[in-house]
């Protein structure tokens, strides 16, 4: 399986999960009944590429009106037929009380040796909610 192949599954596995699981909640009030269901509809997913000249600690940031339901990251290869792992440092919801964006960090190298100049690609699964 190529990367793009995988990438592509990988993402669209995500985006499923986060559907199934978006859509599944419903939120309770103090009496404990239930206000309102979750709605997703509008999902997309944004990608920004991260060049190995930038620190690899990225907010990608959702189109106007769209929330940020999850996101991630990862190491692009530096050739072909080559591998590069790296390692999440962080991966949590940005942009405020909106929740527009999803910043993550990742860092590639050997143990006690890292960096988080590597390039990589991020993503945020947006929606409407």
């Amino acid at each position: 399986m190529s990367n793009a192949v995988g990438t592509r599954l990988l993402v669209a596995g995500l985006v499923a999960a986060v559907v199934a699981a978006v859509g599944g909640i419903t939120f309770a009030s103090a009496s404990g009944t239930n206000t309102r269901a979750a709605r997703v509809t509008g999902y997309e997913i944004v990608q920004v590429h991260n060049p190995a000249t930038q620190p690899a600690d990225v907010t990608v940031t959702c189109p106007r009106g769209k929330r940020a339901l999850s996101g991630g990251g990862k190491v692009v290869a530096p050739g072909p037929g080559l591998e590069m792992f790296g390692r999440v440092v962080h991966s949590l919801p940005a942009g405020g009380p909106r929740r527009n964006g999803w910043r993550t960090a990742i860092a590639a190298g050997l143990p006690g040796n890292e960096s988080l100049m590597v390039e990589a690609d991020f993503y945020a699964v947006c929606a409407d909610i």
